[in-house]
């Protein structure tokens, strides 16, 4: 897993414009966030997994966080 810290970061990775990326954002719900300091992220993991379920025609779906384990 390996994050990528901004729209440019984003951009080089997919090889695509940040117009691109925005539209995939609202469109076909790619794996990026705009963060509170107005700084975008995401990771490559998450975008190859993005990239596959297009290729397949199959609707991509954010995994769900972990909840911690309970030990008693």
């Amino acid at each position: 897993m390996s994050s990528l810290d901004g729209m440019k970061d984003i951009c080089n990775y997919v090889n695509r414009s940040a117009n691109t990326i925005i539209k995939y954002i609202n469109e076909l719900s790619f794996p990026a966030v705009k963060l509170n300091d107005a700084t975008w992220q995401s990771d490559t993991d998450l975008i190859d997994d993005w990239r596959k379920c297009q290729i397949m025609g199959i609707p991509f779906e954010m995994p769900k966080p972990k909840k911690p384990s309970k030990k008693q």
